[in-house]
């Protein structure tokens, strides 16, 4: 797997190498037979030194040549985000824009020294790669899909709103419509029911689907998240939370089971 770096970190650590040693441009270049100039364009970031002299500078500074190029796991995480989500099976950027991927690195991270006594570095991607994917898989599981069998009887009871709410949404559908889960945008101005059931459809059918669509998912959701839009279940549990600490304290009190009963019946009716 090909990493990407960026040559302006590369290009500073560089410069802070050969200035820490003392070496002038053209001493620093004779070190790996190279002029003056050619140094002068690593440091400004308009080339990287081949392998061979990455190595070279790497052995000078005392580093390895993944610290060299990579810096730092943050620097490497926001550097490779897109090649590692295409890696692990969801090349969806603008989805996993939505949660703290660096931070959950760090994360993992800390769990590996504090429970398996690991230490993780740059110099580790393999295992970095494995740490991303074990992050991503939990992210799935545990946010999106839960967030969207949560939520999508709220979408299906609210079919008008929903359709609404997919029409100001539409440039954010355009852009993440693609060949894995495609999506007829133009349908949603041409026949927005039928166009609304093939998205609730996909959305729960497709896992890839649930991944890619989520930022529009969860747009949708905070929409119609009103009092009175909020699916059944949610209604009742937050009735039932209400009175919890009335119960703890007058356990025996009719009338605040009778209220509640009363509460319960009438949200079910409307």
């Amino acid at each position: 797997m090909k990493f990407n770096t960026n040559k302006n970190s590369v290009a500073l650590r560089i410069k802070q190498i050969r200035m820490n040693k003392g070496y002038t441009l053209e001493a620093f270049g004779k070190l790996f037979d190279v002029s003056k100039s050619n140094v002068l364009k690593w440091e400004q970031g308009q080339m990287l030194p081949n392998k061979e002299r990455l190595a070279s500078i790497s052995k000078i500074a005392d580093i390895t040549v993944n610290e060299l190029l990579y810096g730092s796991i943050d620097e490497f995480i926001s550097n490779n985000t897109d090649i590692l989500l295409k890696h692990v099976g969801f090349p969806f950027p603008k989805t996993f824009e939505m949660f703290d991927i660096k931070n959950g690195i760090n994360d993992y991270i800390d769990f590996e020294r504090e429970h398996n006594n690991k230490e993780v570095t740059i110099n580790d991607i393999d295992y970095l790669i494995k740490l991303f994917s074990a992050l991503i898989s939990d992210i799935v599981e545990e946010n999106i899909i839960k967030y969207i069998d949560y939520n999508i009887e709220l979408l299906e009871n609210n079919q008008n709103e929903t359709i609404s709410a997919l029409v100001t949404a539409k440039e954010v559908l355009n852009s993440l419509n693609n060949k894995l889960c495609p999506i007829d945008i133009s349908l949603l101005e041409n026949d927005s029911i039928t166009f609304y059931s093939s998205f609730i459809k996909l959305i729960k059918d497709n896992l890839l689907a649930k991944v890619n669509y989520y930022p529009v998912f969860h747009y949708l959701v905070e929409q119609l998240k009103t009092d009175n839009n909020k699916p059944l279940h949610q209604r009742l549990y937050e009735i039932i939370d209400k009175y919890i600490s009335e119960f703890t304290q007058q356990p025996e009190n009719t009338q605040i089971k009778n209220e509640l009963v009363d509460e319960i019946i009438e949200t079910i009716k409307k």
